[in-house]
């Protein structure tokens, strides 16, 4: 599984490389100016935490790599829908509804990490 976009700050701390915090660490997103977006490229990039969350009404599971399961998007009924070679293949790649999920995770609902 490639990782190499994991970045480590002067202070040794992990940020995602790819999609790096624009904003104050402070703020509650994790450097990230929308809720969606810290949880994804931070908790569910970096951290390997699995994501639940819901979109129109649905409730779906994206799984992470702390786990060592596959890296999978899944239904409420835990059915694999996509699978993915690492974190930031999901995260540019997944699709629910016809519809990437860089381009909707803003108007998830009840996203929990895990």
């Amino acid at each position: 599984m490639n990782l190499d976009y994991i970045k480590y700050d002067e202070n040794g701390y992990p940020y995602n490389g790819m999609f790096p915090p624009t904003e104050d660490l402070l703020n509650g997103n994790d450097g990230y100016n929308s809720v969606g977006k810290g949880i994804f490229f931070y908790d569910y990039a970096v951290q390997g935490y699995n994501i639940d969350f819901n979109y129109k009404g649905k409730h779906y599971a994206l799984m992470g790599w702390m786990d060592g399961v596959p890296i999978a998007l899944l239904d409420a009924d835990n059915n694999e829908i996509q699978r993915f070679e690492d974190p930031m293949d999901a995260v540019l790649h997944c699709e629910i509804d016809g519809r990437k999920l860089l381009d909707i995770m803003e108007v998830f609902t009840d996203i929990e990490c895990g």
